[in-house]
């Protein structure tokens, strides 16, 4: 990774830090408390916006909503003929699994793309590369999913991409790999909400890319439950406005940075 690359991954962790709620609105109450004295009408503004909104994104439908705006179909996938590699990105690990004997695990989204790459796998009969270097410099994501493939569907991963820390780096080093083999058609597998951005980023390096989506979150509920604020409601809101931002981040800063 050259300089730019590694300003432009801090620039963006950072933006997603302040700019993505909750963090973004709980300061923005917190500053409106602190400036109760000095602005006391425009501080109780302040207060009120950051702790409804926080409440509205923690609505299932509303967090439904948002995701709908990005999300991918979750179809299902038939054979696939012209296809080539079943390529699977990363997006996280848990570290000291003591369950585990102390190993890494994968988090709960990324062993949803696991299961249904393996599913995919049995049907299509295609190899796997996984995708996915590590952020903090611990295990990579990569190795943690192919110990799953391989330990716990006894699926043998051809391909391991250990190195990328964001999903364009997932998408420039798998299909490096890919073309040093002659293989440019690839089903894409990942969150329905995380496919746009990557579907993107893998046709950018001239692979013609097939979307596998999991975990589809756009259905909303008619029930009484699809109103009432819930915690995976504001996790979900998180995500979708995380791909939103990823995907302006990414028209915007790399139209100036270039490939």
């Amino acid at each position: 990774m050259n300089l730019v690359e590694s300003a432009v991954m801090v620039m963006g962790k950072a933006l997603t830090v302040l700019i993505v709620p909750p963090f973004s609105l709980i300061m923005l109450a917190l500053i409106g408390s602190v400036l109760y004295r000095r602005s006391p009408l425009i501080a109780q503004y302040m207060v009120q916006a950051g702790l409804w909104s926080i409440l509205l994104l923690s609505v299932p439908n509303v967090s439904k909503a948002l995701m709908g705006l990005i999300e991918l179909p979750c179809d299902s996938i038939a054979a696939q003929p012209e296809r080539d590699v079943i390529v699977v990105l990363g997006g996280g690990v848990r570290l000291n699994a003591k369950e585990y004997g102390g190993d890494a695990a994968v988090t709960p989204w990324v062993l949803e793309r696991v299961r249904y790459a393996a599913r995919l796998h049995r049907m299509l009969g295609l190899p796997i590369l996984v995708s996915g270097g590590s952020v903090f410099g611990t295990v990579a994501e990569a190795t943690v999913m192919r110990e799953v493939f391989e330990k716990d569907y006894g699926i043998k991963v051809r391909w391991e991409e250990g190195l990328s820390k964001t999903t364009r780096q997932n998408a420039a080093y798998s299909a490096s790999l890919l073309k040093n083999e002659g293989f440019t058609r690839i089903v894409l597998v990942s969150q329905a909400w995380h496919l746009r951005r990557a579907v993107r980023e893998f046709q950018r390096q001239g692979l013609d890319v097939k979307a596998a989506a999991t975990g589809c979150e756009s259905r909303l509920q008619s029930d009484i439950e699809g109103f009432v604020p819930d915690i995976w409601a504001l996790v979900r809101s998180y995500e979708a406005a995380h791909e939103i931002l990823g995907l302006v981040w990414y028209a915007l800063i790399y139209r100036w940075v270039g490939d």
